[in-house]
C-alpha cells in the first residue's frame, strides 16, 4: 500500500497541483494577516478565533474543490482513468487508494496551514498563551472532522465531472457556506448541508475546550458524523464506477 501511495504522489511531480498544493497555506496566511494588518483588528483569542474560522470555513470548499480538481484533471488528460476503470477488476480497491492518497495529502497540507498560523501568531504578534493555542488546534480539528463528508463528494464529483464543473460546484458550495454557515439565514437546513457543517461547529463549540467534550453534549452530531462519509463513500464509488464501467 505504501508503495501504491508512492506510485500516486510521482505522479503528480512536475504538475501544477503541487504547486498550489504547497503555497495554498502561505496564499491563505498572507489573507488573513493582511486583513488583520490592514483592518487594524486587535488579534485576541475570541476575535482572532472566530474570524479565522469563519474565514477558513468559507474558503475550504473552492480550495479543496480546486486542487481535487487539478490532481483528477491530470488523470484525465493522460487517460489514467483507463487503467484504473477498463484494464482491470481492482477498480474499487485503486479507486480507494486514490481517494486515501488525496485525503492524507491534503490533510498534511491543512496541517501545515494550522501551524504556520500558530508560528505567525507567536512571532507576528507575540501571542504565548497555551490555552489560545490548544483551542485554536481544537477549533481546527473539529473542522476537519467537519469536512470529511464533503471531501468525500468533491474527490468523487472532480472525477466524475470535468474541471470547469468542479471549480463551480466549489464556489457555489463556498457561497452557500456564507449564507447557509454563518448567518441566521441557515438555523434550520444547515444540518442538509456537509460544507456548512464546520462554521456551524465552530460556533456551538464556544463553550468547549475539547472534542470529547463537544462530541458528548452533541451526541446526535456524532452519529452523523460516523454515519454520514461511510455511507456518502460507499454510494459514490459506486455510482463512480457504474458510470465509468458503462
Amino acid at each position: 500500500m505504501i508503495f501504491s501511495l508512492s506510485a500516486e504522489w510521482l505522479k503528480t511531480k512536475k504538475t501544477v497541483f503541487r504547486t498550489v498544493l504547497y503555497s495554498s497555506p502561505i496564499l491563505f496566511n498572507l489573507l488573513i494577516f493582511g486583513y488583520i494588518i490592514l483592518t487594524n483588528q486587535k488579534v485576541s483569542e475570541s476575535s482572532f478565533f472566530s474570524n479565522y474560522f469563519s474565514i477558513l470555513n468559507f474558503l475550504l470548499p473552492f480550495t479543496v474543490s480546486f486542487i481535487l480538481a487539478l490532481m483528477n484533471n491530470s488523470e484525465r488528460e493522460t487517460r489514467n482513468f483507463k487503467n484504473i476503470f477498463g484494464l482491470n477488476h481492482h477498480y474499487y480497491f485503486l479507486l480507494s487508494l486514490k481517494f486515501i492518497f488525496s485525503y492524507l495529502v491534503i490533510s498534511i497540507v491543512f496541517l501545515f496551514n494550522s501551524l504556520l498560523t500558530i508560528v505567525l501568531l507567536r512571532f507576528i504578534f507575540n501571542l504565548s498563551s497555551t490555552v489560545f493555542y490548544t483551542h485554536f488546534m481544537y477549533g481546527f480539528a473539529l473542522t476537519w472532522i467537519a469536512f470529511i463528508t464533503s471531501f468525500i463528494m468533491y474527490f468523487f464529483l472532480s472525477i466524475i465531472c470535468g474541471f470547469i464543473t468542479t471549480l463551480f460546484i466549489g464556489l457555489a458550495t463556498s457561497l452557500l457556506t456564507a449564507i447557509i454557515g454563518l448567518t441566521a439565514l441557515g438555523n434550520e437546513i444547515w444540518l442538509f448541508f456537509p460544507f456548512t457543517w464546520g462554521s456551524r461547529f465552530i460556533t456551538m463549540s464556544a463553550g468547549n475546550r475539547t472534542l470529547i467534550e463537544f462530541f458528548y453534549e452533541n451526541t446526535h452530531l456524532s452519529s452523523i458524523l460516523l454515519l454520514c462519509p461511510i455511507i456518502s463513500f460507499l454510494v459514490f464509488i459506486v455510482a463512480c464506477v457504474s458510470l465509468f464501467r458503462k
